[in-house]
């Protein structure tokens, strides 16, 4: 195999094609450490030598013989529907690209309360989110942050503002409803 995987690798995104198959490798901090091209054998023989991760992939028809596979193998294999996916291809779309959002929406979901909408829409919006030098300043871009009224010195903070980007705070609010 001319290709060895990165010890480094806490998730990987794939694009499955009909013959060639893209993989993205990010370490723990999101960073992209490893981008490849596998045909389906020696896919498999490389994810046999990877360290065991979370690996994101699109639903397709190949993807729940691929995610079986690499369940098998002791990977934590996610498939993400089409419709969820789809959408949110913005401009310059490879197949590289495909496969690290597929990773980003993959991440996102295991955090409590974001379901797939949630993060689809967060990875849509905001991209790699590297517009932002914290996460405070995402939550007021989304408008989660709560309003403020001060009056002689006294402040008091209020509800959720709701003002900002409406389409992608609506599912991250009502998604942890469910979890209770």
């Amino acid at each position: 195999m001319r290709t060895r995987p990165d010890p480094q690798t806490t998730a990987f995104g794939i694009d499955i094609g009909k013959k060639v198959f893209h993989v993205v490798a990010l370490n723990a901090a999101g960073a992209v450490i490893q981008r490849a091209k596998f045909s389906r054998d020696t896919l498999m023989s490389f994810f046999d030598a990877a360290p065991k991760a979370l690996i994101g992939m699109e639903a397709c028809p190949g993807s729940q013989w691929l995610a079986r596979r690499l369940a098998a193998m002791g990977h934590d294999a996610r498939i993400i529907p089409a419709r969820f996916v789809k959408p949110y291809v913005k401009s310059n779309k490879t197949d590289t690209v495909d496969a690290r959002q597929h990773d980003a929406v993959s991440r996102l979901v295991t955090i409590p309360g974001i379901g797939a909408l949630g993060a689809t829409a967060i990875v849509a919006a905001a991209g790699d989110g590297r517009q932002f030098r914290k996460a405070r300043d995402l939550a007021a871009w989304l408008g989660l942050v709560p309003a403020k009224h001060s009056t002689g010195g006294k402040q008091t903070l209020l509800g959720i503002s709701k003002r900002g980007n409406r389409y992608v705070r609506r599912p991250i609010t009502r998604d942890p409803a469910f979890c209770i």
